[in-house]
């Protein structure tokens, strides 16, 4: 009976969780359509926003940084501004659309988060890539290390070796 009751518990929380992934989806592609991209590229519409009608705003290293970014690198920037836009309460897409020009302290306020998070995630990148190059290093080092070292000698070995006599008993002499 327990069984039972752990198996539909494990299927209602699959249902649910399955459930709250697919509305995500969901949410992701109406997004992407209202700003015409598909889902997953949402994020490069604020760079070309940003380098473009918007680069007015940034501050020229700012926008330098931005066209830098490969494909990659700017996707990940973008997800990760995106994600910390929203837990102030903004969006990209409010600043891209011009929604926040009527109101220039919002606007202005909005750009300067923007600058400072990408001075933040410029710095912590640099840091990781930094850390993994230490660690490459150090572990190249190591390997060097013991390439040097010589395997140990290995003792002769104790057991009768067939050339060798034979002992003589103890008892025998």
């Amino acid at each position: 009976m327990e069984l039972i009751i752990l198996l539909v518990l494990a299927g209602l929380v699959g249902y649910f969780l399955a459930w709250g992934l697919r509305g995500r989806q969901e949410s992701d592609s109406q997004r992407a359509s209202a700003t015409g991209n598909k889902p997953g590229m949402l994020q490069p519409a604020f760079i070309q926003w940003a380098t473009g009608p918007g680069g007015a705003a940034f501050p020229q290293d700012f926008k330098l940084w931005l066209i830098s970014l490969n494909p990659a690198e700017a996707a990940a920037f973008c997800e990760s501004l995106e994600m910390y836009t929203a837990s102030l309460g903004f969006s990209l897409t409010d600043i891209e659309s011009g929604s926040l020009v009527s109101q220039p302290a919002l606007f202005k306020t909005f750009v300067e988060v923007v600058v400072i998070y990408s001075n933040t995630f410029r710095k912590a990148r640099e840091a990781l890539q930094q850390a993994k190059d230490d660690k490459a290093s150090k572990d190249a080092a190591e390997q060097e290390d013991d390439q040097d070292i010589l395997p140990a000698e290995k003792n002769p070995s104790r057991r009768k070796q067939p050339d060798m006599p034979l002992a003589v008993p103890a008892g025998a002499a």
